[in-house]
């Protein structure tokens, strides 16, 4: 069989972010629960932002029943004033944290791990966050692994 040649579609990139539902799922901002340590995370964005609160855990439940996106960040930023944590430690452990939260989602939703494992060999980019934040590249590093695990389960 031949390469996709560069104007096939299985060559285009999927550019996905939380707010077109075209690959929206992908995204860390959509809304498909699950569970880690027993308490339910509506989002991948809400266990992160809750990540940074680990030592408040009325913060962290505060962010949990946050449901909307929108709403999230302008609870964070508060609590960020209220209970200040530590960006460095935070900085150190998101990757270990994003991994943790993505592979629980995709585990949890069977029809995501579809529609990831659907992507083929298409690069994965991630537009979800601003321009100046690393967790896109993180999140497109993320997804990609686990699709490739994912791929490579039924060779």
């Amino acid at each position: 069989m031949d390469a996709p040649s560069e104007t096939s579609p299985d060559a285009q990139p999927i550019v996905f972010n939380g707010k077109k539902p075209e690959w929206g799922m992908l995204s860390n901002y959509s809304l498909h629960g699950f569970k880690y340590n027993d308490k339910l995370f509506p989002s991948v964005e809400h266990y992160l932002q809750a990540d940074k609160f680990r030592d408040h855990e009325l913060c962290v439940e505060e962010i949990r029943w946050t449901f909307m996106i929108s709403d999230l960040h302008d609870i964070v930023e508060k609590l960020e004033t209220d209970h200040p944590y530590s960006y460095e430690a935070w900085k150190e452990r998101r990757i270990a944290a994003a991994e943790r939260a993505i592979s629980a989602k995709f585990d949890q939703n069977p029809h995501l791990k579809r529609i990831l494992k659907s992507t083929g060999t298409r690069k994965l980019i991630d537009k979800t966050y601003k321009k100046d934040n690393d967790m896109n590249e993180i999140t497109s590093a993320i997804l990609t692994e686990l699709r490739s695990n994912l791929l490579s389960e039924h060779i």
